[in-house]
């Protein structure tokens, strides 16, 4: 391939990755009332140490994720719902930019790069691209892994300074998986000891490099999690907050475990997958893979196949031994001859948001993150108007780069326009709330919700009996001898009476939703439990109820 190549087939290939995002339907993940609570609460009242928004007093609390919080509550405390969307698309791009960089380093194959994080990048990881902090932690672990690569490639030091930072940035961000700045590490520090220990051929080996800089580099990183408002609590956060006795039924945090279940969808998957993509490395090679890249893909090949929370963590990092054995194959589509028509879909979806913002019935004042939209659309026609008539092809496709920013954004006003904003904010709960509020002062309600149903309720000011925050309330994190999530589930499994449970906490409403089990099934039957509020899907099914308990229940 030329080393500027046909600027219509680099430009194709480079617009490849990111054609997926413009499809993508983002929603409000269903913990993210908990966010934006958390959020609000730390920029005015400052750090909590005990938890702040359930009925229960004296909870020990670390809020593991707080400066995550606080930029999604003040993204969406100055531009909307839609301004988080938009957020979380452009954490993405570039997301799917560093990993695009990664394969294009590995493999120095443009073509091979831009395919690879079309389909690794974006079919497969862009489910993942939620309103959660693991949109962080991925950036993050991305950018660790190239400069570890290039550390082991070029023996450099400088390529080691960002990682004490990146520590710094997941202790605060997303302290839950601060630890994996370590383990990926390991694959490294296991090649080095390679070298050593045994007599594996050179070209497994890769190139040669020193190991102190590494454990210099981890030791630092260590000692900066301290830097966080919780200390070793948040640093040990990973392995104080599951327990697995309570914490299996839930599917993001059971305790990770190889079952050789082949009645599990899920299981076979894995194992498919793995099996599958660990031969094909291994017949399409056509020179031997450093250890570090096997390494980082059987580990975290077979994390994923422990719990599916690792499955994104697989994709997006494990799978660059590919990109390295690849690099050889020639693609017949780079070399053809591509013109003007990779621009269209820029200026066509230019004009489609200028036409929605000129045909709403009140154009002025515009939404904040409209006015960026169209500042960037500005920028990216401008450009394109000066640099489209160069002769310089590389200049071209370097000036495209500011074009594919306002690319990413216009797909989530294209999101917008396609689906109400209740779709994709997700206030499910909202109607029962609203009845609930219309009628009471949330300081005077003792109010019951499930797991499912009490974050968007605490994020409306009311103190609930349960969110979907496993950890708060299992004794390990909580400091207290009672299991309150094991409270729950022997409720709703019917070991505790419903009945008893609702005189000892003596809830005055109760919210019910399908996954309350028991509770769900009885209290349409309870003559003491009024009925106040049914909501539905669309399909005219009943998910969830708001009741009245009875003052006179025995």
């Amino acid at each position: 391939m030329q080393k500027i190549g046909n600027f219509g087939a680099k430009a194709l290939f480079f617009l490849l990755p990111f054609m997926g995002l413009l499809f993508t339907r983002l929603k409000f993940d269903s913990d993210f009332w908990f966010i934006l609570n958390s959020g609000k609460f730390v920029a005015e009242n400052g750090f909590p140490y005990t938890e702040p928004f359930t009925m229960h007093e004296g909870l020990n609390f670390v809020l593991e994720q707080w400066a995550t919080d606080i930029i999604y509550w003040e993204i969406f405390h100055y531009f909307g719902a839609e301004g988080v969307i938009a957020f979380v698309i452009i954490i993405g791009f570039f997301i799917i930019f560093i990993y695009e960089k990664i394969c294009l380093f590995l493999s120095d194959n443009v073509a091979l790069s831009k395919i690879l994080t079309l389909f690794f990048g974006v079919l497969i990881a862009s489910p993942f691209l939620v309103t959660r902090p693991q949109i962080f932690s991925a950036l993050i672990f991305l950018a660790e892994v190239f400069l570890l690569l290039k550390y082991a490639k070029t023996n450099e030091n400088k390529y080691l300074f960002l990682i004490p930072i990146f520590s710094l940035l997941m202790i605060n961000l997303h302290a839950a998986l601060w630890p994996m700045i370590f383990v990926l590490m390991l694959p490294f520090t296991a090649t080095f000891f390679a070298r050593i220990l045994t007599k594996l051929d050179k070209e497994y080996l890769g190139e040669k490099f020193d190991i102190m800089p590494i454990v210099f580099t981890a030791t630092i990183s260590f000692f900066v999690g301290f830097l966080n408002p919780y200390g070793f609590n948040a640093m040990a956060f990973l392995f104080t907050s599951y327990d697995p006795a309570v914490h299996g039924i839930i599917s993001e945090v059971q305790p990770m475990t190889l079952k050789f279940d082949f009645s599990s969808l899920f299981f076979v998957y894995s194992l498919f997958f793995f099996v599958f993509l660990f031969s094909g490395v291994v017949l399409i090679s056509r020179k031997k893979t450093p250890l570090y890249l096997i390494l980082l893909f059987a580990g975290l090949g077979f994390l994923a196949m422990l719990a599916i929370r690792n499955v994104f963590l697989f994709y997006s990092l494990g799978t660059f031994v590919f990109a390295y054995n690849l690099r050889n194959y020639e693609f017949k589509l780079a070399k053809l001859n591509w013109t003007f028509l990779h621009l269209l879909p820029f200026i066509v979806i230019d004009l489609f948001v200028i036409y929605q913002i000129i045909q709403k019935d009140s154009i002025f004042p515009l939404p904040a993150i409209h006015i960026i939209y169209l500042i960037f659309l500005f920028v990216s026609l401008t450009v394109f108007a000066v640099c489209y008539g160069k002769n310089d092809g590389l200049k071209r496709i370097k000036w495209l780069l500011v074009l594919l920013l306002p690319y990413v954004l216009i797909a989530s006003m294209n999101f917008q326009n396609r689906t109400s904003e209740k779709d994709y904010i997700g206030e499910k709960y909202k109607e029962c709330i609203d009845v609930l509020l219309g009628e009471n002062d949330a300081k005077d309600l003792i109010f019951f919700t499930g797991f499912n149903t009490g974050a968007y309720a605490e994020y409306r000011g009311i103190k609930c009996y349960m969110d979907a925050r496993p950890e708060i309330f299992a004794p390990k994190n909580s400091g207290k001898d009672f299991s309150i999530i094991g409270e729950y589930i022997d409720v709703i499994n019917g070991k505790i009476y419903y009945r008893d449970f609702v005189e000892k906490y003596n809830f005055n409403y109760m919210l019910v939703e399908e996954g309350d089990g028991v509770l769900f099934a009885m209290l349409p039957h309870d003559k003491d439990f009024v009925l106040l509020h049914e909501e539905k899907d669309d399909a005219g099914k009943v998910y969830a109820r708001l009741y009245k308990v009875n003052i006179n229940i025995k």
